[in-house]
């Protein structure tokens, strides 16, 4: 059900490079996130530990890579602001990884990504 929906939303993230896609893909995975409510705690907390660690890892100038901070960057900004309270408590728990990682996404080459970072700071 729900799972399986979140892994092949996932699955889309890890391999998109298209800046829509990626965007439509994390909308859809928060508003599955939201929909299954309390059950989701387990799922918002692997997704935004996902998200830091792209954030957060050294890339190479891979054409790939960059899109991978895109996704990152838009799933924190989807989960502390319209994902749900629980969402935005573990965003909230987790504010000084997002607030350093802000910074290497803000450094992207993708201005798309760049964007989405500033997104992260509202």
């Amino acid at each position: 059900g729900a799972a399986r929906f979140c892994r092949l939303l996932r699955a889309v993230l890890e391999r998109s490079t298209a800046p829509d896609e990626i965007a439509l893909a994390v909308r859809t995975l928060g508003h599955a996130l939201r929909s299954a409510g309390a059950a989701a705690t387990d799922a918002t907390d692997a997704e935004l530990s996902r998200a830091l660690e792209w954030l957060h890892a050294e890339m190479p100038a891979a054409a790939g890579r960059s899109h991978r901070r895109l996704s990152s960057c838009l799933i924190v900004t989807e989960l502390a602001m319209r994902s749900g309270p629980q969402a935005a408590s573990a965003v909230a728990a987790r504010l000084h990884e997002v607030t350093a990682a802000v910074w290497v996404a803000l450094q992207d080459p993708l201005s798309e990504t760049r964007i989405a970072a500033i997104g992260m700071l509202r």
